[in-house]
């Protein structure tokens, strides 16, 4: 019985809880409310208290629909669509309330259809007609009420002999949410619902029949990498797959997508009208790549200095994925060809390093590029120990003491002796007066390089020992070449004359058997000069050398 208007707007002016409580839950776990944008609107509006009269006072229409297939038998004005023939109906869009009159038989594809009617039936099935919903895409029926409306007024409502038989587009999983906001309740009278395919969701007031359900599709899931989720995918003709994972195939199965690296399975389930399907199968989350490498600028590149090669992490490598450890191989190139070492090198040479990266639980290891670098062999050192090796000749070699730092090879000592401006190499350590140069050379070793030292220096020619003659005695106006000298003394100037009696000197060079080594020196020599009548009395000066006589031979003493 339906309410008079005055009474509606009694009834509409109380305060009432959130017409929210009026979208219905069902017990269906696979229950869903797909709201269009406007509904959803309007929904918002519902659930604010205190709003329902002014939304029971709007006028909505939804008249937007698209019909294909049939050009006839059917009537279509002001959102409501009403079939008056048989045949298959396309439709698509939102409209406000559908009727299908008595005894047809009549088949409608809809493609993502929302209806929505206020006060009033959404679908009215005639007696003794059939209805065939085939799904696509997400369908929903809305019937809203507000408190006080008519409690017969359903989402879907039939008569004698009405029925409804809902399926799913092939290969698809279409769905239909059947709800009614406000009011009772039912949302179903007086129709038998049979669900051969598809989601439905929503239904109250008619228990549905349900086909038999089967797999449209079977599961299908691929091996993803480490930071993507599993998308697993399977259609039922009926109802809507939930999917559960497991680290066994036997093991315990949960809602949980698994997120970490490994092999896992995956069970597509279906309860939908008392009858379960149930599949399962396995899929790899593989680890993820990692990435390890040297920092822009970072060198290893240095001069031999007795310690190991060391990195320090943080300022040499970037890496991303892995946080396992990390570690390096050095490489050692000899003759061409790389050599891997057991340890960071030491010595002088050509290196690479080649950072490693560990995997983890989700990465997978990785290694750098390498990167080359030397080691330099560092400079020794050589020098002597004393400031100068000049001095006097005495008849003794130099001598010259060295130190030196670095290359394991002894030095070397090599001797010149200036020639006239040319240094000529000389055996040994010199000896006679003249001018010298000594180098100290070493070689270079595996991890120095060799040194040289060199010094310039004079052995200088030493004062000779003589004794100066006596006694001797020139007559007034001869040449001093008159007067005999011992070995080894000349006269500067053997034509000078004397004049002058009494006693005086002479100029004379004294010169050494050893010039090489001593020095020709100038001497003064006292001569008596004498009248010339005079007897010189004095001691004859007696000139003598060796002689060697052989048998047979006579001496004469005055010859020598």
């Amino acid at each position: 019985e339906e309410t008079s208007e005055n009474e509606k707007t009694e009834v509409e002016e109380e305060t009432s809880i959130s017409e929210m409580d009026k979208i219905e839950e069902t017990n269906d776990t696979n229950s869903f409310l797909s709201l269009p944008k406007p509904l959803a609107e309007i929904a918002e509006k519902d659930s604010v208290v205190n709003e329902i009269q002014p939304l029971a006072n709007e006028t909505i229409t939804y008249d937007n629909l698209t019909i294909t297939g049939e050009t006839s038998n059917y009537t279509y004005s002001g959102g409501t669509l009403t079939i008056t023939g048989n045949g298959a109906f396309s439709l698509s869009g939102d409209f406000s309330k559908l009727i299908i009159n008595p005894e047809l038989t009549v088949t409608l594809n809809l493609n993502n259809v929302d209806l929505y009617v206020l006060h009033d039936n959404t679908v009215t099935i005639g007696a003794e007609s059939e209805l065939t919903l085939n799904l696509i895409g997400s369908n929903t029926f809305v019937c809203h009420t507000s408190f006080g409306t008519p409690r017969s007024l359903m989402t879907i409502s039939g008569h004698t002999n009405s029925n409804l038989i809902i399926n799913s587009d092939s290969g698809s999983a279409g769905s239909l949410s059947i709800q009614k906001w406000g009011g009772d309740k039912q949302n179903c009278s007086n129709v038998s619902i049979t669900i051969n395919g598809g989601t439905v969701s929503g239904i109250h007031g008619v228990t549905p029949i349900y086909g038999t359900n089967s797999w449209v599709s079977d599961l299908i899931i691929s091996d993803i990498t480490y930071g993507e989720t599993p998308s697993p995918s399977a259609v039922a003709k009926i109802g809507t797959p939930t999917y559960t994972y497991a680290t066994e195939e036997n093991g315990t199965y949960t809602s949980a997508a698994p997120i970490t690296a490994g092999t896992y399975y995956v069970k597509a389930t279906v309860s939908y009208g008392g009858e379960s399907l149930e599949t399962t199968k396995q899929f790899t989350i593989n680890k993820a790549n990692s990435t390890i490498a040297f920092k822009d600028g970072f060198s290893l590149d240095k001069t031999y200095d007795t310690n190991p090669v060391t990195i320090n992490i943080d300022e040499a490598v970037d890496t991303t994925g892995s946080k396992g450890n990390i570690s390096f191989v050095y490489e050692k190139n000899v003759n061409g060809t790389w050599q891997e070492l057991s340890s960071a090198p030491t010595g002088a040479g050509t290196y690479q390093v080649t950072a490693k990266l560990d995997g983890d639980t989700n990465y997978n290891e990785a290694s750098s590029q390498p990167l080359e670098f030397t080691i330099s062999k560092t400079d020794s050192s050589v020098g002597f120990t004393t400031d100068s090796l000049d001095k006097t000749y005495d008849g003794k070699s130099v001598f010259v003491g060295t130190k030196q730092e670095g290359s394991s090879h002894a030095r070397v000592l090599s001797w010149y002796k200036d020639n006239n401006g040319v240094w000529e190499q000389i055996q040994e350590a010199p000896t006679n007066a003249g001018s010298y140069k000594v180098v100290a050379t070493v070689e270079g070793d595996d991890n120095y390089n060799g040194a040289k030292a060199e010094m310039i220096f004079e052995i200088y020619k030493a004062q000779p020992s003589y004794t100066l003659p006596t006694d001797l005695v020139i007559k007034q106006g001869d040449a001093l070449s008159t007067v005999s000298l011992p070995k080894g003394f000349t006269w500067i100037d053997d034509t000078q004359t004397v004049d002058v009696l009494g006693t005086h000197t002479f100029q004379a060079v004294f010169t050494p058997e050893d010039t090489t080594n001593y020095k020709t020196v100038e001497v003064e020599i006292r001569v008596e000069v004498v009248p010339a009548i005079s007897q010189v009395d004095k001691a004859p000066v007696i000139h003598a050398e060796d002689k060697t006589l052989t048998v047979g031979d006579t001496f004469d003493a005055m010859k020598g």
